[in-house]
């Protein structure tokens, strides 16, 4: 990776860019496709722009560092929300090492710590700029989160940094809820904990401890569910006793009527935290 000072070069050239398009654009940024290849924001019908000899240079690979992403509504189903977006890997008939390359830079993008530009096609009203941050990358299910923020962040902040010890220079928490789920099917994988929906769409993540207990935003104080269960789990119909991991119900519950299909989570290659299993089992027999 390059130096500090050409890493803080582009951040600040970023921010240029930036400061420009809410000048020209308003907030957030609305202006035409040319316009945004004018002042460096995309370079073509592409959905990653790396502007490689721009940022070559910041890797080591020569790969350079995602600028933006492109965006198109109804290309794939149910991946903005208010608090981000999972992007999927490029998967093209493109020659050569070419979304490797911009697979890699997206990365170099969160691990760096440098903004990216979302850029969404509005249809004849222009393209919508907004910006973003890389915040993790899951080869399994070939999606990146990128967190939207509400303002320029007053410095770098690459992903390795967990939530906790951000010193918070962007304009509200870093979307927990969505960036949760992201990383919970990062750790367990891409399929429910206790049935076998494995569609990454229909998959959520749910807290042993809730955060204001105070939990945490590890993942193995999380499980992965289906959209059902997640619910059905939140709602104390079933729960998991952390004595033997298996599933426990509610009265005048049953595997059956939920459609649960294990009767443990033995089964689970990555587990959760035991701690937070029991604090979470006892709160549900109290209840």
């Amino acid at each position: 990776m390059a130096d500090d000072a050409t890493v803080m070069a582009e951040f600040v050239r970023r921010k240029s860019i930036w400061e420009h398009l809410v000048a020209e654009g308003g907030s957030p940024p609305q202006l035409s496709a040319t316009e945004l290849r004018d002042c460096g924001v995309v370079g073509g019908q592409q959905g990653i722009w790396r502007n490689q000899e721009r940022t070559r240079d910041l890797t080591e690979q020569g790969n350079g560092v995602t600028v933006s992403v492109m965006h198109k509504a109804g290309r794939y189903s149910d991946e903005i929300t208010v608090d981000g977006m999972d992007y999927h890997y490029p998967v093209t008939q493109r020659p050569g090492r070419t979304d490797e390359a911009e697979i890699d830079a997206t990365r170099s993008a969160g691990e760096l710590g440098l903004p990216v530009f979302i850029v969404t096609d509005s249809g004849a009203e222009g393209r919508v700029v907004q910006l973003g941050a890389v915040r993790g990358a899951n080869d399994s299910t070939q999606r990146f989160f990128i967190a939207f923020l509400d303002q320029w962040p007053q410095t770098l902040l690459p992903w390795t940094l967990s939530l906790q010890e951000s010193p918070a220079p962007y304009g509200k928490p870093l979307h927990r809820r969505q960036l949760f789920r992201f990383k919970a099917i990062e750790y367990y994988g891409a399929q429910c904990s206790v049935c076998d929906v494995k569609v990454t769409d229909l998959l959520d993540a749910t807290l042993l401890i809730a955060q204001r207990a105070p939990g945490t935003d590890d993942p193995r104080n999380g499980l992965v569910l289906c959209a059902n269960h997640r619910k059905a789990f939140e709602l104390g119909l079933f729960a998991i006793d952390n004595d033997n991991i298996s599933v426990n119900f509610r009265a005048g519950m049953s595997a059956e009527l939920l459609g649960i299909t294990v009767q443990s989570l033995v089964g689970l290659a990555m587990k959760p935290n035991l701690a937070a299993l029991e604090w979470n089992f006892k709160r549900w027999k109290g209840h």
